[in-house]
């Protein structure tokens, strides 16, 4: 009889902490709404998981964030195509993901595909590579807008990549332009200008 007991207790416990599981992993990530003022005029914002921190990875970004115990980064690198023209150069959004790719990864085998993200145009891959020595899964983005071009840069271990994919796409889809910042925004530190 007392070993019954405890097999049923057991069960419970179980069954319990299976339910509480469920529960965590289907309740919405609190967000935040990171709002930029960038250096190079451009005025835009991204809904992100409330468990990322500001981070630093590239001096060019005028936004990075960080959830190293999720294994999720995000990047945004944003250009002026006023800046681009003053340079004699004349990109589309085809030519400026040929870049961006480039200096992602020299291999330039890579399906791009087009895609709808709100009002502007965007093309999108994916980017098998190694990281100190760890498999990486990074999904660039390039978007083009009136004034803009941007590179949304998200990536994650190949390991993290189908439990991360979601929210991938969720911060991918929050991206929109602002007039200006909000809630006063953030500008990138004079140290990495």
């Amino acid at each position: 009889m007392k070993n019954r007991k405890t097999i049923w207790a057991v069960v419970a416990v179980i069954l319990v902490a299976a339910a509480v599981s469920y529960w965590l992993m289907q309740r919405p990530v609190p967000r935040m709404s990171a709002a930029i003022d960038s250096m190079n005029g451009s005025h835009y914002a991204l809904d992100l998981p409330s468990t990322m921190n500001p981070a630093s990875f590239n001096d060019n970004a005028s936004l990075q964030y960080a959830d190293p115990s999720g294994e999720l980064y995000v990047m945004v690198i944003d250009e002026s195509k006023e800046k681009i023209a003053s340079f004699g150069l004349d990109y589309d959004l085809d030519t400026y993901m040929k870049i961006a790719l480039r200096k992602l990864d020299s291999t330039g085998l890579y399906r791009t595909t087009t895609r709808a993200l709100g009002n502007f145009k965007a093309l999108q891959t994916e980017v098998k590579a190694k990281f100190k020595g760890q498999g990486m899964t990074y999904q660039l983005t390039a978007i083009e807008s009136e004034t803009s071009f941007y590179q949304v840069l998200i990536w994650t271990l190949d390991s993290r990549y189908e439990t991360n994919k979601a929210e991938m796409e969720r911060i991918l889809a929050s991206f929109r332009e602002t007039k200006t910042a909000q809630n006063g925004g953030e500008k990138k530190p004079d140290s990495l200008k």
